[in-house]
């Protein structure tokens, strides 16, 4: 059935907003996430290294990361709960903003990285692909395939968020960040060769949980939190 409804957005969830169906959703969303922990090694293995980036950006972002985000987005119009991305706050924009580019900056001192945001820091090895204008390719991929990613990581905390409630859980607890921070973010852990760069994305998560919850339980302030930590 999960592979029906992944492939098709078909829909055996259909109208229903059980627990159930709340957490069918939250495990479809983390899919691609999971099968990219799995294939990443794979795409490396790809000669030359500018066809194994473009190729592994465009695969993730515009088809496994875009089609979980299109059956999230169509079944929560199904179930005359549409998802709203459009900001009502400009203080939770604000809130969000300025907490993203916080976290990212007390890690990389926690860390001993470099303060320089991440888009500037990687631009230098895409500008050493041959020929250019390939890496240049590759940056801009890069750079789509993060505003899926986030828009994905802020799916998968609204969804577990609701599935938590309606498992009788306390709403106030940020139960959609712990998901997505268990999840995803400890995935660092291994894709990323490090258990500080791990536990760094588990706190954001939460964090992306807290803000949401507080700003109302709407995601976009969740997308905004990631994508300032990781961008600005």
């Amino acid at each position: 059935m999960l592979l029906q409804i992944y492939i098709f957005g078909g829909f055996d969830l259909d109208k229903n907003d059980s627990k159930k169906h709340w957490i069918i959703m939250a495990i479809i969303l983390y899919l691609p996430f999971l099968l990219e922990l799995f294939s990443y090694p794979l795409f490396m293995k790809i000669q030359p290294l500018w066809l194994a980036t473009a190729l592994f950006f465009i695969l993730y972002a515009y088809l496994f990361y875009g089609i979980a985000i299109f059956i999230y987005t169509k079944w929560r119009k199904t179930i005359s709960q549409p998802l709203v991305w459009k900001p009502t706050s400009f203080k939770w924009v604000v809130i969000a903003l300025v907490v993203g580019i916080l976290f990212r900056r007390l890690e990389m001192f926690a860390i001993g990285d470099s303060q320089v945001p991440m888009l500037i820091i990687e631009i230098k090895g895409y500008l050493q692909y041959e020929p250019l204008w390939m890496g240049i390719a590759a940056y801009l991929l890069q750079f789509v395939y993060y505003l899926f990613e986030f828009t994905l990581t802020a799916c998968i905390v609204d969804c577990a968020q609701k599935a938590a409630e309606k498992l009788n859980l306390h709403g106030f607890v940020p139960w959609g960040g712990i998901f997505l921070g268990v999840t995803w973010g400890l995935e660092h852990t291994l894709t990323q060769n490090s258990i500080l760069v791990g536990l760094a994305c588990l706190i954001l998560s939460v964090i992306m949980g807290m803000v949401c919850i507080l700003s109302g339980k709407k995601p976009i302030y969740a997308f905004l939190v990631i994508a300032a930590a990781y961008l600005l």
